[in-house]
């Protein structure tokens, strides 16, 4: 059993300020990577992702009765997804046979996607600032152990669900974020 979310922004709205908040941060700590005040921008970036973080998996959420969990990988997929026809349809790029079952769930993996971008830009952000050289199996181990530590300790508190699938898609969204990071900043060697 999914603990309650109290009422608030949701679904679309929700993805689009994410993306938007992303965007304009890292836009701005792009370009202002040159300049004096760079460093407390970015800590400002950081902190407030970490509030937003814990407010997003942790001050959103109400306690629930019990203690809730899910093992099973890809679950969210499975049931986000069905295929209309045989899986060989696809090897021949007839994607129109894939079917959208449930658009919320859609909603909750691309959230999860989205939650994590900002560790895989701003660790490597970070450690260049301290002097540091970071490799992206690093900065994507982080994310997972991140990850895994927010599943945790929202199944101790009953808080919200232990989900497997939200540690990959947490660890994939890491992942995105430090392309992100490589791709525009170009600073660093995986």
């Amino acid at each position: 059993m999914k603990s309650k979310k109290r009422p608030g922004i949701s679904g679309i709205l929700l993805i689009v300020l994410i993306l938007v908040g992303m965007g304009l941060t890292f836009f701005a700590l792009y370009r202002t990577q040159q300049r004096p005040y760079y460093k407390r921008l970015l800590i400002i970036a950081c902190l407030g992702y970490a509030f937003f973080l814990l407010y997003a998996k942790f001050l959103s959420r109400s306690v629930a009765q019990y203690y809730s969990y899910r093992l099973e990988l890809m679950w969210s997929l499975k049931n986000t997804f069905s295929l209309n026809g045989e899986p060989e349809s696809l090897l021949f790029s007839r994607f129109s046979t894939i079917c959208l079952d449930n658009p919320e769930m859609l909603e909750a993996i691309v959230i999860n996607l989205l939650l994590m971008v900002p560790v895989g830009y701003q660790l490597p952000m970070v450690a260049a600032v301290r002097g540091k050289a970071v490799r992206g199996w690093q900065i994507i181990i982080s994310g997972f152990m991140l990850s895994v530590l927010i599943e945790v300790i929202q199944l101790v508190t009953r808080l919200g669900m232990l989900d497997v699938d939200d540690v990959v898609f947490n660890t994939t969204g890491t992942a995105i974020g430090y392309t992100l990071y490589r791709y525009i900043f170009n600073k660093t060697k995986c």
